[in-house]
């Protein structure tokens, strides 16, 4: 009798957010469903930002829900079935990815992938240095509004930039100075700002369209 009332709830609950499979240590990544057979997705790696009172390392522990956190609030789930891409969430701020992370998420998926995306939002800055030139290229960066670095990893950038990196993004107010004395002269980078630009809600809004060009315009 237990099991059937379980079942009654479950099934007029509302829909949950989607799954994100964690990834030990790091995050979580999910997989639509929708995937072609044989498919060779982009991956989109997303580098959140600060997490609740974590203003720097979140622990390992948490660090899975952090990441499903991130996916609902940006709606990346909606995201990566509507690109059909997969997506790998980091849980913290300050978490990197290497090649063995890579690696890993391929032989959990059973997938090759075509593409390598960032994505580094506010204080995901951080995941974004200790990861970017690790032997990666990303063919895709995505600066959203994190801005809070100085010339070392705006050099970096640049020289995947011109490795063949397209790299674009949009910064709000609050980072313009920064993006001005370490960016805006030392990086080819298109990003947009000004009126309509927030600083979560067009994460949201402008992701996707970052994916596929350099303006959210």
């Amino acid at each position: 009798m237990l099991w059937a009332l379980a079942l009654a709830a479950a099934l007029s609950a509302p829909a949950r957010a989607a799954e994100c499979a964690p990834l030990g240590g790091i995050g979580c990544f999910y997989v639509p469903d929708s995937l072609p057979r044989g498919a060779k997705p982009p991956l989109l790696v997303y580098f959140r930002g600060h997490w609740g009172d974590y203003k720097g390392s979140v622990p390992v522990e948490l660090r899975t829900a952090s990441a499903r956190d991130a996916l609902d609030q940006f709606e990346l789930h909606r995201l990566a079935e509507t690109e059909k891409i997969a997506i790998l969430v980091t849980g913290s701020s300050d978490v990197g990815v290497s090649n063995e992370v890579l690696s890993t998420v391929r032989r959990k998926n059973g997938l090759e992938f075509g593409a390598l995306y960032f994505a580094s939002h506010s204080g995901g800055y951080l995941g974004l240095s200790s990861s970017i030139g690790r032997t990666l290229r990303a063919d895709r960066i995505v600066m959203l509004d994190n801005f809070y670095f100085g010339t070392d990893l705006a050099r970096v950038i640049q020289q995947q930039v011109a490795a063949g990196s397209v790299c674009t993004g949009f910064y709000t107010k609050h980072n313009q100075d920064r993006w001005e004395r370490y960016f805006k002269n030392g990086v080819y980078c298109p990003v947009d700002t000004g009126q309509g630009i927030e600083h979560n809600a067009s994460v949201n809004r402008c992701l996707g369209k970052y994916l596929k060009s350099t303006t959210c315009r």
